[in-house]
């Protein structure tokens, strides 16, 4: 196995230990990882249409973006009260995942399944259901590895069925203090400059806010106090379809971000997260958006600052109603990869409406090269 991959999972591992959540910061922390051990593209929820509908959960690509060297897909974190791992593995250790991956068919591919065992919500995986995945791994010739966040180990099935453990470094995360890490976020220039390296574009906004989290890991902040598509008991609308796209806390929420603590339903995260919740932040600017005109992406802009304003809303009101007090930036990031800018006029308005709502706008105009 090459020692870059080792490097790469007791990084990984040990970054988002007593991470519990969304899938996605996984994927986003494991998409950091490889970044600094590849000088290739790599992208979150890569589309291959050999692997049939849905993107790949984190992919690195030839130098010239058109070839495949390694896919990697993440199971784990919450699904409500549940582990995560209870409902994508079955009692055998198969994952339909597995076959997602075998379906690229590319002997030039690695291909990995990562599982996350949460065991705060009790054990995904019982050591039955892990032998029988590491035999569909070996069955397939992929990798796998498996990590219960809080054990001194990792297991890694190599891609020629050779079984290795890794150990995990406890408490490697870096706690800064938001204060510290503030001005990246709402002074322009800083914030332009995490962006700076943007190449063709990004192809999702998932890539976006992957290069947003690299940059604030890069600036001492601790994959336990940065969220992905983190749920609030108490969001607008459908719980599952509202959630934010990153969040940034004091060190104190240690990875708390599940909705549920212990996955125990008469008990709520929502008050810790409240409590030290200092940055809510959406972005707008996949590559889906470069053929659009200014008045399109108007709407799209002021939709998203009211998608915010409503959270706002919704977030003092849960604060009040648990007698906590908020002390949180609003934050709206727009990527424009278009040729042109978007016109003074159109900007003006922007940053206007923006400013009366109390959310802060940054405006990056980085066209792709």
């Amino acid at each position: 196995m090459p020692e870059s991959m080792t490097g790469v999972f007791k990084q990984f591992f040990s970054a988002i230990d007593g991470v519990v959540g969304n899938e996605a910061n996984y994927q986003a922390a494991m998409a950091h990882y490889l970044n600094g051990r590849f000088d290739s593209p790599v992208l979150r929820e890569f589309v291959d249409k050999r692997a049939g509908r849905g993107g790949i959960d984190v992919a690195v690509t030839s130098a010239s973006g058109n070839e495949l060297t390694h896919a990697f897909e993440i199971k784990g974190g919450a699904y409500g009260n549940r582990n995560a791992l209870r409902d994508t593995f079955d009692s055998t250790g198969y994952c339909k995942d597995f076959d997602k991956l075998a379906r690229l068919d590319d002997p030039s591919c690695q291909c990995w399944m990562i599982a996350v065992d949460a065991l705060e919500l009790g054990r995904g995986m019982s050591a039955k259901a892990l032998q029988g995945a590491v035999q569909h791994a070996r069955e397939r010739k992929m990798g796998l590895a498996y990590y219960a966040l809080g054990e001194e180990t990792a297991e890694l099935i190599l891609i020629d069925g050779q079984a290795v453990r890794i150990p995990v470094i406890q408490n490697m995360n870096q706690f800064i203090p938001y204060k510290a890490v503030r001005p990246t976020l709402t002074e322009r220039p800083l914030l332009a400059a995490l962006f700076a390296t943007s190449g063709d574009g990004y192809a999702k906004e998932a890539d976006i806010v992957g290069a947003l989290y690299s940059g604030l890991l890069d600036k001492r902040c601790s994959a336990k106090q940065m969220s992905l598509e983190t749920y609030f008991g108490f969001a607008p609308g459908s719980r599952m379809q509202q959630r934010p796209d990153l969040c940034v806390y004091e060190p104190t929420i240690n990875g708390r971000f599940n909705l549920y603590p212990h996955g125990d339903r008469k008990k709520s995260n929502d008050v810790p997260k409240l409590e030290n919740i200092r940055a809510f932040i959406e972005v707008k600017g996949s590559k889906t958006l470069a053929s659009k005109r200014d008045d399109t992406l108007m709407k799209i802009y002021l939709g998203d600052l009211e998608k915010i304003a409503l959270w706002k809303v919704v977030i003092t009101g849960a604060a009040k109603e648990h007698g906590v007090r908020v002390n949180c930036d609003y934050l709206f990031i727009a990527i424009d990869h278009r040729t042109k800018p978007l016109s003074e006029d159109g900007l003006a308005v922007l940053l206007k409406s923006a400013q009366q709502q109390g959310i802060i706008a940054h405006y990056l105009h980085c066209p792709a090269r």
